[in-house]
């Protein structure tokens, strides 16, 4: 079995959009950069997207993954949000201090939050896309396949949230060894951290877990 800490994400459409955009995405008219007159057989004809590299045209898509929805941000160069767009995310309580979520769910919800910000724009204009995201533990078996982290055997549910406290006894047994390393947290490991519930897979997962194969930590390099 394979535990991956993730975290993930943004999004909303605003009202209207300005002359420029609207050129640009619908193909109507285009004007040359001035620097560039272009060959002459092309002066009133659109360019080839490859073209569309001015800074103004430029904009970002921001991907937030919160604990109860995914939100997606189209923002341009300077700042503006173009467009938005949010979708639930299902939360599972199985009983109580157990919260868990479906890998597959939120992907799916990434992607279609996405696809609604930048629907109707050139996608060359899209320079650039950043996430982020709660700490969950989304856990895999060695074939990339969701593992079941409930009694229930639902492999759907295979995210323990990062409010998640399960853990509470083996975040307890961690802080009551006394590690050096406990000192980067204040001295006391929390069961909303990955070790405990690491510790909790490999001593809980109902007879399924043979062994941790690879630790993942998606977390933004400082």
């Amino acid at each position: 079995m394979m535990m991956m800490m993730v975290m993930m994400v943004v999004a909303r459409r605003s009202s209207g959009a300005e002359n420029k955009d609207d050129v640009i995405s619908n193909g109507t008219h285009w004007s040359a950069p001035p620097r560039w007159a272009g060959p002459p057989a092309l002066h009133n004809r659109r360019p080839p997207q490859c073209f569309m590299g001015l800074v103004e045209d430029r904009c970002y898509v921001g991907v937030d993954v919160g604990s109860s929805s995914i939100r997606a941000a189209l923002v341009s160069h300077d700042g503006r949000i173009i467009a938005a767009a949010e979708e639930a995310i299902h939360i599972w309580q199985p009983q109580t201090d157990h919260y868990e979520q479906s890998s597959d769910d939120i992907w799916r919800k990434c992607c279609s939050t996405v696809k609604r910000v930048t629907e109707g724009i050139v996608k060359q204009r899209v320079r650039g896309i950043g996430f982020d995201a709660t700490c969950s533990l989304v856990v895999l078996d060695e074939n990339f396949q969701p593992v079941a982290v409930n009694k229930d055997g639902v492999t759907e549910r295979n995210v323990v949230m990062w409010m998640d406290h399960r853990a509470t006894e083996q975040a307890s047994r961690i802080t009551a060894t006394a590690h050096r390393v406990l000192s980067s947290v204040g001295g006391v490991m929390s069961p909303e951290m990955q070790p405990p519930k690491l510790l909790w897979l490999k001593e809980k997962a109902f007879g399924q877990t043979r062994g941790l194969l690879e630790v993942h930590s998606l977390d933004s390099p400082k």
